[in-house]
Protein backbone atom coordinates (compact mmCIF):
# COMPACT_ATOMS: atom_id res chain seq x y z
CA UNK A 1 0.00 0.00 0.00
CA UNK A 2 1.43 3.37 -0.99
CA UNK A 3 1.25 6.41 1.25
CA UNK A 4 -0.63 9.41 -0.05
CA UNK A 5 2.06 11.94 -1.13
CA UNK A 6 -0.30 14.90 -0.67
CA UNK A 7 0.34 17.04 2.41
CA UNK A 8 -2.14 16.88 5.30
CA UNK A 9 -3.02 20.29 6.70
CA UNK A 10 -6.14 22.32 7.29
CA UNK A 11 -5.38 25.13 4.87
CA UNK A 12 -6.03 25.52 1.15
CA UNK A 13 -4.25 22.89 -0.87
CA UNK A 14 -4.38 20.49 2.08
CA UNK A 15 -5.16 17.53 -0.13
CA UNK A 16 -8.33 16.57 1.70
CA UNK A 17 -10.84 14.92 -0.57
CA UNK A 18 -14.51 15.86 -0.62
CA UNK A 19 -15.53 13.03 1.73
CA UNK A 20 -12.96 14.06 4.31
CA UNK A 21 -14.04 17.69 4.03
CA UNK A 22 -17.70 16.81 4.48
CA UNK A 23 -16.82 14.58 7.43
CA UNK A 24 -14.86 17.42 9.04
CA UNK A 25 -17.66 19.94 8.40
CA UNK A 26 -20.20 17.52 9.90
CA UNK A 27 -18.06 17.02 13.02
CA UNK A 28 -17.48 20.76 13.36
CA UNK A 29 -21.18 21.61 12.99
CA UNK A 30 -22.04 18.90 15.51
CA UNK A 31 -19.49 20.35 17.94
CA UNK A 32 -20.81 23.86 17.35
CA UNK A 33 -24.39 22.79 18.07
CA UNK A 34 -23.30 21.01 21.27
CA UNK A 35 -21.40 24.11 22.38
CA UNK A 36 -24.45 26.31 21.75
CA UNK A 37 -26.66 23.96 23.75
CA UNK A 38 -24.12 23.95 26.60
CA UNK A 39 -23.96 27.76 26.55
CA UNK A 40 -27.75 28.04 26.58
CA UNK A 41 -27.99 25.59 29.50
CA UNK A 42 -25.37 27.49 31.49
CA UNK A 43 -27.10 30.82 30.86
CA UNK A 44 -30.52 29.44 31.77
CA UNK A 45 -29.14 27.84 34.95
CA UNK A 46 -27.52 31.11 36.03
CA UNK A 47 -30.66 33.07 35.19
CA UNK A 48 -32.90 30.60 37.06
CA UNK A 49 -30.64 30.75 40.12
CA UNK A 50 -30.70 34.55 40.12
CA UNK A 51 -34.47 34.68 39.66
CA UNK A 52 -34.97 32.09 42.42
CA UNK A 53 -32.97 34.11 44.93
CA UNK A 54 -34.82 37.27 44.01
CA UNK A 55 -38.22 35.60 44.28
CA UNK A 56 -37.34 34.16 47.69
CA UNK A 57 -36.31 37.57 49.00
CA UNK A 58 -39.43 39.10 47.48
CA UNK A 59 -41.67 36.52 49.18
CA UNK A 60 -40.18 37.27 52.61
CA UNK A 61 -40.40 41.01 52.04
CA UNK A 62 -43.99 40.64 50.84
CA UNK A 63 -45.06 38.73 53.94
CA UNK A 64 -43.51 41.36 56.22
CA UNK A 65 -44.96 44.21 54.20
CA UNK A 66 -48.42 42.64 54.17
CA UNK A 67 -48.44 42.28 57.95
CA UNK A 68 -47.34 45.88 58.41
CA UNK A 69 -49.78 47.14 55.82
CA UNK A 70 -52.76 45.39 57.44
CA UNK A 71 -51.91 46.88 60.85
CA UNK A 72 -51.40 50.32 59.30
CA UNK A 73 -54.67 50.20 57.36
CA UNK A 74 -56.69 49.09 60.40
CA UNK A 75 -55.16 51.91 62.42
CA UNK A 76 -55.83 54.43 59.65
CA UNK A 77 -59.41 53.19 59.30
CA UNK A 78 -60.00 53.53 63.04
CA UNK A 79 -58.43 56.99 63.05
CA UNK A 80 -60.61 58.01 60.10
CA UNK A 81 -63.55 56.48 61.97
CA UNK A 82 -63.17 59.16 64.65
CA UNK A 83 -64.13 61.80 62.07
CA UNK A 84 -66.81 59.67 60.36
CA UNK A 85 -68.31 56.33 61.35
CA UNK A 86 -65.77 53.50 62.02
CA UNK A 87 -67.30 51.25 59.33
CA UNK A 88 -67.09 53.98 56.68
CA UNK A 89 -63.48 54.73 57.67
CA UNK A 90 -62.49 51.08 57.03
CA UNK A 91 -64.37 51.07 53.69
CA UNK A 92 -62.57 54.23 52.51
CA UNK A 93 -59.15 52.79 53.46
CA UNK A 94 -60.04 49.48 51.72
CA UNK A 95 -61.09 51.30 48.54
CA UNK A 96 -57.84 53.29 48.48
CA UNK A 97 -55.91 50.01 48.83
CA UNK A 98 -57.80 48.41 45.93
CA UNK A 99 -57.11 51.36 43.61
CA UNK A 100 -53.40 51.36 44.55
CA UNK A 101 -53.17 47.56 44.04
CA UNK A 102 -54.80 47.84 40.61
CA UNK A 103 -52.36 50.54 39.51
CA UNK A 104 -49.36 48.50 40.70
CA UNK A 105 -50.62 45.32 39.01
CA UNK A 106 -51.16 47.19 35.74
CA UNK A 107 -47.59 48.54 35.82
CA UNK A 108 -46.18 45.12 36.68
CA UNK A 109 -47.99 43.41 33.79
CA UNK A 110 -46.71 46.05 31.35
CA UNK A 111 -43.18 45.53 32.65
CA UNK A 112 -43.39 41.76 32.24
CA UNK A 113 -44.63 42.08 28.67
CA UNK A 114 -41.60 44.17 27.71
CA UNK A 115 -39.04 42.04 29.59
CA UNK A 116 -36.07 40.73 27.63
CA UNK A 117 -35.83 36.95 27.55
CA UNK A 118 -32.11 37.04 28.33
CA UNK A 119 -29.52 34.63 26.93
CA UNK A 120 -27.64 37.45 25.26
CA UNK A 121 -24.43 35.47 24.66
CA UNK A 122 -26.35 32.60 23.06
CA UNK A 123 -28.20 34.98 20.73
CA UNK A 124 -24.90 36.63 19.74
CA UNK A 125 -23.29 33.25 19.01
CA UNK A 126 -26.25 32.10 16.93
CA UNK A 127 -26.17 35.38 14.97
CA UNK A 128 -22.44 34.94 14.27
CA UNK A 129 -23.02 31.36 13.15
CA UNK A 130 -25.87 32.42 10.91
CA UNK A 131 -23.53 34.90 9.20
CA UNK A 132 -20.90 32.17 8.80
CA UNK A 133 -23.42 29.77 7.27
CA UNK A 134 -24.59 32.51 4.88
CA UNK A 135 -20.98 33.13 3.86
CA UNK A 136 -20.41 29.40 3.24
CA UNK A 137 -23.61 29.18 1.20
CA UNK A 138 -22.48 32.13 -0.90
CA UNK A 139 -19.10 30.46 -1.47
CA UNK A 140 -20.78 27.21 -2.50
CA UNK A 141 -23.12 29.05 -4.85
CA UNK A 142 -20.22 30.51 -6.85
CA UNK A 143 -19.94 29.04 -10.33
CA UNK A 144 -17.31 26.36 -10.98
CA UNK A 145 -14.09 27.45 -12.71
CA UNK A 146 -14.18 27.69 -16.50
CA UNK A 147 -13.84 24.31 -18.12
CA UNK A 148 -15.11 22.43 -15.06
CA UNK A 149 -12.95 20.76 -12.44
CA UNK A 150 -9.43 19.66 -13.32
CA UNK A 151 -8.60 15.95 -13.24
CA UNK A 152 -7.89 14.43 -9.78
CA UNK A 153 -4.53 15.46 -8.34
CA UNK A 154 -4.27 18.64 -10.43
CA UNK A 155 -4.25 22.07 -8.81
CA UNK A 156 -7.43 24.11 -8.61
CA UNK A 157 -7.17 27.83 -9.40
CA UNK A 158 -7.54 28.72 -5.68
CA UNK A 159 -4.67 26.43 -4.68
CA UNK A 160 -6.77 23.41 -3.63
CA UNK A 161 -6.50 19.91 -5.06
CA UNK A 162 -9.13 17.40 -6.01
Amino acid sequence: MRADPRPRSDGPGSGLDLGECLDRVTRDVNLLVRQHVALAKAEMKDEARRIGRSLGALAVAGALALTGWVVFCVGLGLLLGLAISPELGLVVVGAINLVAAGALAYGAVRGLRSADAGMKATREEVDRDRLLVDRIRADLARPAPQGGLPPPGRELPAGGTT
